[in-house]
């Protein structure tokens, strides 16, 4: 049975719990290199508001201990 949240964005099921974000793949990495964003037309203007996002967050969180 195919999961309806699936067919918004992505189905995040598969994935592990760390990558389980929507701006993740909207960093551009060698092993993602042709794929599709989210079948969006224009990419570039949703990895802008991913980036506008995180600078605008950034400030407001403290850093997360590793």
């Amino acid at each position: 049975m195919e999961r309806p949240r699936g067919r918004l964005m992505e189905d995040f099921a598969p994935l592990a719990p760390e990558d389980r974000n929507l701006a993740r793949p909207a960093i551009p990495r060698p092993e993602r290199a042709g794929a599709t964003l989210y079948g969006l037309c224009d990419a570039a203007d949703f990895r802008l508001g991913v980036v506008m996002q995180l600078r605008a967050t950034l400030p407001r969180c403290p850093p997360v201990p590793r």
